[in-house]
């Protein structure tokens, strides 16, 4: 027997009597799904000889397929002496996009003795194979024949050795699996030793600033390494533990599972009682300087709210801060394991004007030097703003809190008109100096050339363009996308390789 028959053989998927699951409602408007499509050669039904030989037609013929969905093609086996079969052969495959590419060709097995296989006509057009497309968000099939998905279509050939074809196509939406983010949070942020330490854990869905809660399987609180979780719900969207501060140091961190996700924050460390000299007091830290965008946060000692770094009220604001300005981001959520806190111990103000704006004149004595940006928090009523490596905020100022750390350590410019700071980046900009270089880098995240508008700098009369949506966050708004997020993504991929 020859190799290829061997092959063919070996490959026989064929499979008879399938029930075949119900199509599900398609989307009402184009999008990018996953859906499972399958393909059914239902019949197949020779319409002349497909069989000949050296003698004429003196057998039935010897049907078997070639079926192919985005590629991936599938031989079935050989129903010998056949004219007309029932064959139901079934091919599935799984594939993301909004179409398919489905290929069918029929073939005759002749046989060691009567030369190579013959392809069975049945291209009502000119070819020999279905070239089929299928529209995953309409389920209608077209191409060489066309139809519903669902219901049996027809086709025959129109040259010789044709047959017919009776063939289904039915594709099933596979609904998105919920993906929880998990929110690891502790208070207060550094506490002395003896301190009873709250941890909070609960978990979200969608995407931006928009995080409604969601209920998972099962949510675990791991406290100092343990080998097992100190607590543990199940069929909940928060929990908290509560651990009294021994030694010098406390860890824990936060996992959820819901169907087959598991999610884990990461460990992440926190220091207990005092620390030593005045270097910055890790609050949070989950690793190395080096592959970690490190923020260093210091109480504007300006502000009568505030009266040392250590003072109740301020580290119980930078647990508020990191939780509503950072870990109610998604973006920021989902990179919270690159992210180290901490506490600077030294001066740090804000010189003030009689108007209600800062001069943004932000001082810091001895400031930590391997701050990726140093945070000086206040609650007087200010514009903030972000000279140097540094910015100002309020603790509950969500919005600017997430704006000013696009500014840095981000990198990004601003977006509003017309008094902000602008400037094109040399590597993956969001703001250009001109139209064309606007228009020509648009595309690549997301959005059309149209979408270009002008921004005219009152600081320096000069035109800059941006692409992003108005209701971005270098715009004062809370969306993340475009040109934005591809830069804060490109950061964060920067400190994870170890290059913050």
């Amino acid at each position: 027997m020859r190799a290829l028959r061997v092959a063919r053989l070996v490959a026989v998927l064929a499979i008879l009597g399938v029930l075949l699951p119900a199509i599900s409602a398609p989307p009402s408007a184009a999008q990018s799904v996953e859906a499972e499509v399958t393909l059914t050669i239902e019949r197949v039904r020779q319409l002349e000889c497909v069989d000949d030989s050296l003698f004429g037609c003196t057998s039935q013929a010897d049907f078997y397929a070639k079926m192919s969905i985005d590629g991936q093609q599938q031989t079935t086996g050989v129903f010998n002496n056949d004219n007309v079969i029932t064959p139901n052969w079934v091919q599935r495959r799984t594939i993301t996009g909004t179409r398919a590419d489905l290929k069918i060709e029929m073939w005759d097995d002749d046989g060691f003795l009567n030369g190579a296989d013959d392809q069975v006509d049945i291209d009502p057009g000119n070819g020999r194979r279905l070239d089929l497309r299928v529209n995953l968000n309409s389920c209608s099939v077209s191409g060489d024949v066309s139809g519903p998905c669902g219901v049996t279509i027809r086709s025959s050939g129109a040259q010789s050795d044709r047959a017919e074809v009776r063939f289904r196509v039915d594709v099933r939406i596979i609904p998105p699996a919920v993906r929880p983010m998990v929110r690891c949070t502790h208070s207060p942020a550094w506490p002395d030793t003896g301190d009873t330490v709250t941890i909070n854990v609960d978990t979200v869905t969608g995407s931006g600033t928009s995080l409604p809660a969601l209920r998972v399987d099962a949510l675990q609180i791991w406290v100092n390494n343990g080998v097992g979780p100190a607590t543990q719900v199940t069929n909940r969207s928060s929990h908290s533990f509560t651990v009294t501060a021994t030694g010098d140091q406390l860890s824990y961190g936060c996992h959820a599972s819901n169907g087959d996700h598991r999610v884990f924050s990461g460990w992440r460390t926190m220091r207990v009682g005092e620390q030593p000299g005045n270097e910055p007091v890790p609050v949070l830290y989950q690793g190395s300087r080096h592959d970690h965008l490190d923020l260093v946060i210091y109480a504007d000692l300006n502000d009568a709210a505030y009266s040392s770094p250590d003072d109740p009220d301020f580290l119980a604001d930078i647990a508020v801060m990191i939780r509503g300005g950072y870990w109610s981001e998604e973006i920021f959520l989902n990179n919270q394991d690159k992210i180290n806190v901490w506490v600077g111990q030294t001066d740090a103000r804000i010189v003030h004007e009689a108007s209600p704006d800062p001069s943004c004149d932000q001082t810091v004595t001895n400031e930590a030097g391997f701050a990726d940006v140093s945070i000086i928090l206040h609650r007087e009523s200010l514009r903030d703003c972000s000279p140097s490596g540094r910015f100002s905020t309020e603790p509950r100022s969500f919005r600017t809190i997430r704006h000013e750390t696009g500014h840095t350590p981000f990198g990004l410019a601003d977006e509003y008109c017309c008094d902000g700071g602008y400037w094109q980046a040399n590597t993956l900009p969001n703001v250009y100096t001109s139209r064309n270089s606007c228009r020509a880098d648009a595309p690549n995240y997301g959005h059309s050339p149209s979408d270009c508008r002008s921004i005219v700098s009152t600081r320096n009369d000069r035109t800059y363009w941006v692409a992003d949506a108005p209701n971005n966050l270098l715009n004062g708004g809370t969306t993340v996308e475009g040109a934005t997020k591809r830069r804060m993504d490109w950061i964060f991929s920067e400190c994870e390789a170890g290059r913050c």
